[in-house]
């Protein structure tokens, strides 16, 4: 099957603190060949008056806030997702206000790769070899059988001592949306016995890389902010977007034109 864009949904989702970020995204796209053939859809959690819903999408969802960084980021993954199961178009990308595929080759690379793999999805790999929440892409028909995504983290990784370690000095320790989104993947499609918990750890991820999880092969661990061969960019670094998009030439767009001066 090839790239075709009357057969992508395409969903941005974020929240107050990412509005400028929605609009940038908003110029980027725009700047797409094939972009009023994509079905737009944004998932806004946050205050509905920082916000011009409705300028852009061919739908706008407002969800309830929640200024938690893993369960409002999961509920509004949840809430897209649900959409687009409802839906008829077969490919559905999902990524967040400040994620960007900075060009039309880059995005059509990066469908094009998911869909010749023949995955059930899309997604980088984190430094914690989990999937990488803010960008990922999905077989619609996938989504009937995993949705939606649990709040719960596999009781087996709360055991391993370097998990525990690693997670001690953040904010969320295990409850964070890419532990969440393990759980529901072991929880929904993999059904292992006999396994210790190392074994277990080892074994969920191989079998996902060789069934159900194409990687979309990001680089620049551990934020993983930059991915040239499909000019994929995800960094709170304002200078270092300015001149990416300086070095593509995609400065077209009402805010862009402001911001790359």
């Amino acid at each position: 099957m090839m790239f075709d864009p009357k057969n992508i949904i395409l969903i941005r989702i974020g929240s107050v603190n990412k509005v400028f970020e929605y609009y940038t995204g908003i110029d980027i796209i725009s700047n797409y060949s094939f972009n009023k053939d994509l079905q737009h859809v944004t998932v806004y959690n946050g205050d509905l008056t920082k916000i011009c819903s409705g300028v852009f999408e061919n739908a706008f969802i407002s969800m309830p806030i929640d200024k938690n960084p893993a369960t409002g980021a999961l509920s509004e993954i949840n809430e897209g997702l649900s959409y687009a199961n409802a839906g008829y178009r077969d490919t559905v990308v999902i990524h967040n206000f400040d994620v960007h595929f900075l060009t039309e080759q880059g995005f059509v690379k990066a469908v094009q790769n998911f869909i010749d793999s023949g995955k059930q999805f899309s997604a980088g790999i984190d430094c914690n070899e989990l999937v990488a929440p803010d960008c990922m892409m999905f077989r619609r028909k996938f989504l009937h059988r995993i949705l939606p995504f649990q709040f719960k983290v596999c009781d087996f990784r709360l055991r391993q001592q370097k998990l525990i370690d690693k997670y001690a000095p953040t904010s969320l320790g295990f409850e964070n949306t890419e532990e969440y989104i393990l759980y529901t993947l072991r929880d929904r499609i993999i059904n292992f016995t006999m396994l210790n918990d190392e074994e277990f750890n080892i074994e969920i991820n191989r079998h996902l890389l060789e069934y159900y999880w194409h990687d979309m092969q990001r680089k620049e661990l551990p934020r993983l902010e930059w991915t040239p061969e499909i000019s994929l960019l995800h960094t709170h670094n304002m200078e270092y977007k300015k001149q990416l998009l300086k070095q593509y030439n995609i400065t077209k767009g009402q805010i862009l034109e402001q911001f790359v001066k």
